[in-house]
């Protein structure tokens, strides 16, 4: 299954994170899901952010438009409460 979505991007890591120093921005993301069997999908997404990062240099600068891309790879697990009419997802993901 091919997932894409639209949406904000709110970095939320603190100095010592590969995020600090990025404003909100938009997001866009797509992922892939791939059903081994009835309950369980390995998923790999792709999140773009498109801040607008501000210049601190000797002279005032216009603010630039950076691309910062998170790769998330994970696992879509599906546990059936009660005769396949409710499920329970779980997405546990890493992203680098």
């Amino acid at each position: 299954m091919v997932t894409i979505g639209a949406g904000g991007g709110f970095p939320t890591g603190g100095e010592l994170t590969s995020t600090f120093g990025i404003p909100d921005s938009a997001a866009l993301s797509a992922s892939y899901e791939f059903r081994l069997c009835k309950y369980l999908a390995p998923e790999v997404s792709v999140i773009n952010l498109i801040p607008v990062v501000p210049q601190h240099r000797e002279f005032p600068r216009p603010p630039l438009r950076e691309r910062v891309t998170f790769l998330s790879l994970g696992a879509h697990g599906i546990l059936p409460l009660h005769q396949d009419r409710i499920e329970l997802p779980a997405n546990p993901k890493a992203t680098k």
